[in-house]
């Protein structure tokens, strides 16, 4: 896991050193914001507990895990080349919640509170060019690339915290609307990432959970500023 991450630290710290090159200096700058849904398909997993010393024993029934609906903010920040116009990079970091009620005994809740960083190969195909919108009234686009998801899972007494690496897809369209520095956006989004083993202690010994593949998808919308 460590080589993976250095391996993304490296992607991250590449498209950094490409936006502050010299075709960077003369490209298409933006900012935006979005919010919008995420919804974390069914996941297996293993939720044990028991004393520090002692053999751990199921805490949850069932290998499954059904997740709830999160709410997912986020905002990215990258640029547009100038000499390629269709060809762009983004840095993207966003937050969304893996959370599921559990019968325990009583009812309990658990979450894992996951903000994804990631950094971005972008494509896009401009489409009503004019003398008011020279990059385009309407922009359809694609990213792709790696991230480092950051996961703290909270729940049954205990609490762990893991980072790991992870892929993250978009596709959306974005409309300019009055002049052309201001977009809004429709986009769809899917994020991939295993969580690490959470271990944490609570008063009873020690609670250890485990998750397979955590496969997220987003429907988002935002707003935009190309400088």
């Amino acid at each position: 896991m460590r080589r993976s991450i250095r391996c993304s630290i490296r992607v991250l710290i590449l498209a950094a050193a490409m936006l502050s090159g010299s075709d960077g200096a003369r490209a298409e700058a933006f900012g935006a914001v979005y919010v919008g849904g995420a919804v974390t398909g069914d996941a297996g997993s293993s939720i044990r507990g028991g004393p520090a010393a002692g053999p751990l024993i199921p805490l949850v029934n069932g290998e499954r895990t059904e997740f709830d609906l999160s709410v997912a903010p986020g905002g990215r920040a990258g640029y547009w080349l100038e000499s390629l116009p269709w060809l762009g990079f983004a840095l993207d970091v966003s937050y969304f919640q893996v959370d599921q009620t559990v019968d325990v005994g009583d009812k309990s809740v658990f979450d894992i509170r996951v903000t994804p960083f990631s950094g971005l190969l972008m494509l896009r195909y401009q489409l009503l060019k004019n003398s008011a919108f020279p990059h385009g009234g309407v922009n359809f686009y694609g990213a792709a690339g790696p991230g480092l998801f950051r996961s703290k899972f909270s729940g049954l007494g205990a609490s762990d915290t893991s980072l790991d690496v992870g892929a993250d897809v978009h596709v959306g369209v974005e409309i300019f609307h009055v002049v052309q520095s201001w977009g809004f956006f429709a986009e769809y989004r899917f994020t991939r990432f295993t969580p690490s083993t959470f271990k944490g202690d609570n008063s009873g010994g020690v609670v250890q959970a485990e998750f397979n593949a955590l496969n997220t998808n987003y429907f988002l919308f935002g707003t935009s500023f190309h400088f």
